[in-house]
């Protein structure tokens, strides 16, 4: 989910088709290789983290440590500013109070809360308010000086945006806060709850988990994922879909009808506001059978030998044209990232943040939930998250 940070009243709109026409191309498969790269830079980092300190065999906050790697991610991939695992606090750029990862964490964690906030209260004394202020005037430092020829053909999404909106002569009408307001916070609710629901999801049902590793070692063996081995990892790919059909980021997606629309025995008025209850639509027996409260990877499979075994998928990847060509399901009662005109542009960016993740840490260790935990209660505010923080433990593989 993209974040809208619009001139004037927190309910403006920009402009959709200009808007998302200057947006696109920055999502191109150059970009995908920069988050598969960046993502298993901070995972790595992470792991080391865990195993020098002697986290691992005991319990680990995953909650906190799934924030921690998609707020690295977007960081990297979508600022240029690479992060270290453990920061040193005393780093803080001349003219600031805190650094930037103290600042980009503040902004994840109390953006949420404004969402629709009228503009004119940002000129008011409300704390909170005068500091995402501020991080964001920090925003549109970074993006006039991702202007400058020397930094152009930087590998980051920034530049990437930059040089997008230089590009079209029709987006001059767009200022810098409009341009700015394209990057990602967003998507670390996203990637970070989904990995967390995941990980979890994984720990209690060990037979999937047994299966996702039976995956990991045919295709990785004990390397890295490639990014070509993205593209060969179907149940990983059915674990991650899986968990977005029964914890949905967001579980009331907005539209608006474009003329008169006919649903059934009634008529919808043009500009009607419609919002479309994802959690009924993905848990509705007539697209997803009989056990749709059940956690079952296996239900996107349109071969189910290939469902059941590494190998199968091995022997018939060249029957397949992509990793989406193994599911069978119904395209429209799946909208985690929405769909139509306003889907999520960070859709493949999350997918293969969310890839690499499990392929990594599932590679390494074991994952078990703490004795008596076998449930998991969610909340809702904006996006749907664990009520909790999450504790898991992680065994080293032999």
């Amino acid at each position: 989910m993209l974040l809208h940070w619009k001139e004037g009243s927190g309910n403006d709109v920009p402009n959709v088709n200009v808007d998302r026409k200057i947006t696109s191309p920055q999502f191109s498969e150059k970009n995908n290789l920069l988050v598969h790269k960046e993502t298993i830079q901070v995972v790595s980092q992470m792991m080391e983290h865990w195993e020098s300190t002697g986290e691992i065999n005991g319990e680990i906050d995953i909650t906190k440590n799934m924030m921690n790697v998609a707020l690295h991610i977007i960081s990297s991939a979508a600022f240029g500013k690479q992060l270290d695992w453990v920061e040193d606090a005393t780093k803080i750029q001349d003219g600031h109070k805190r650094t930037f990862k103290q600042n980009l964490q503040f902004v994840v964690h109390e953006l949420i809360n404004y969402i629709g906030t009228p503009k004119f209260l940002f000129y008011l004394p409300i704390p909170k308010l005068k500091e995402l202020e501020k991080f964001h005037q920090y925003l549109v430092e970074l993006y006039q000086d991702a202007k400058k020829p020397e930094n152009l053909n930087k590998s980051n999404l920034m530049s990437a945006l930059v040089k997008g909106s230089m590009n079209e002569n029709e987006f001059s009408s767009l200022s810098d806060r409009e341009l700015i307001g394209n990057q990602f916070i967003f998507l670390h609710e996203t990637t970070a709850g989904t990995l967390n629901f995941a990980f979890t999801l994984l720990a209690n049902n060990p037979k999937m988990q047994d299966r996702l590793y039976q995956e990991i070692t045919a295709t990785c063996g004990n390397e890295l994922p490639d990014y070509k081995h993205l593209n060969e990892v179907p149940y990983t790919f059915a674990v991650i879909n899986e968990t977005l059909r029964m914890y949905p980021p967001v579980v009331s997606i907005p539209k608006i009808t474009d003329g008169e629309q006919k649903l059934g025995r009634y008529v919808l008025p043009d500009k009607t506001d419609i919002s479309i209850h994802s959690h009924g639509l993905q848990f509705n027996p007539k697209y997803w059978g009989p056990d749709p409260l059940k956690f079952r990877p296996e239900r996107w499979f349109a071969d189910q030998e290939c469902a059941v075994s590494a190998s199968k998928v091995k022997e018939r990847l060249s029957e397949y044209t992509s990793i989406k060509s193994f599911f069978k399901y119904d395209k429209w009662a799946f909208v985690p990232f929405s769909e139509g005109v306003r889907s999520c542009l960070g859709r493949r960016f999350a997918e293969v943040e969310m890839l690499v993740v499990l392929l990594m840490i599932c590679q390494r260790y074991e994952i078990c939930a703490p004795k008596g935990e076998d449930a998991l209660k969610s909340s809702n505010f904006i996006t749907l998250k664990t009520s909790e923080p999450v504790s898991l433990i992680f065994k080293k593989r032999k």
